[in-house]
């Protein structure tokens, strides 16, 4: 579609040659306005742009954004800066890099935080309620849960090794057992005492305190035999019956 210009006037235009070429003006704005379809624009101003389609090479946006921030569109995707970094990059496969992020329900919670400068990963119940990935918990990286705010359970990294703590009763469960198995030195224990059985109420150390200890005496009782009976053996000889006297029993 051509677009409107003066050109074509001689140099010094008669009155005639200038009201033809308003004339020509005229129609070809008219013809401009009503088949709008393409027109190259080097800078619009507006307060609003009413668009079904916006076809551009880049989109920068700064409207309202402080600092020298912007949100870029481009080739490679979608770039939000805050004005000395990238905060969020998606590109056009669909990766997305972000400095933080949380993902929640419409309700606020349960949500999913990711914090670089806090919890580096949470899955949130609710606020007191919730499971961290803590890249300095006491030091080390790791693994706390929380119950009511504080944390009751933790796995994280130690000198040589990993840590399991549960701030109150930790509980090791499987169907079919547990097995512990060392490729090392091995499983080591306190004391003793801190294994009981559950059924007895006893612990290690209270069987093994009674280990060598002999029971009270016991015997002097004939059975209804009275002593000097002689008895039949199964092979034809006989042997003559005394009950056992009073005795005790060394427990191992």
């Amino acid at each position: 579609m051509p677009v409107p210009t003066f050109a074509g006037l001689p140099p010094f235009p008669e009155f005639d040659d200038v009201v033809n070429k308003v004339n020509q003006l005229v129609n070809q704005l008219r013809n401009l306005l009503l088949n709008l379809d393409t027109l190259n624009i080097v800078e619009l101003n507006a307060d609003v742009i009413n668009s079904g389609t916006v076809n551009a090479g880049k989109v920068t946006v700064k409207s309202d954004l402080n600092a020298g921030a912007y949100i870029l569109i481009d080739g490679n995707g979608m770039t939000i800066n805050d004005g000395s970094k990238n905060t969020f990059q998606v590109n056009i496969n669909g990766q997305v890099t972000m400095t933080s992020a949380t993902i929640q329900s419409s309700t606020g919670y349960p949500k999913v935080v990711m914090n670089p400068n806090g919890t580096l990963f949470g899955a949130y119940k609710d606020a007191s309620n919730f499971v961290s990935v803590d890249p300095q918990f006491a030091g080390a990286p790791g693994y706390v849960l929380y119950s009511g705010g504080n944390p009751v359970g933790v796995l994280h990294s130690i000198t040589n090794g990993i840590e399991l703590f549960g701030s109150g009763n930790l509980q090791l469960q499987g169907p079919n057992g547990i097995n512990l198995i060392t490729l090392g030195p091995p499983v080591t224990i306190q004391d003793w005492s801190y294994l009981q059985n559950v059924a007895t109420g006893k612990t290690l150390a209270d069987d093994m305190a009674t280990k060598g200890i002999s029971t009270g005496p016991s015997g002097g009782h004939n059975h209804g035999i009275p002593d000097g009976t002689v008895l039949l053996t199964s092979g034809g000889g006989s042997v003559t019956y005394f009950a056992a006297p009073n005795h005790t029993h060394a427990q191992k």
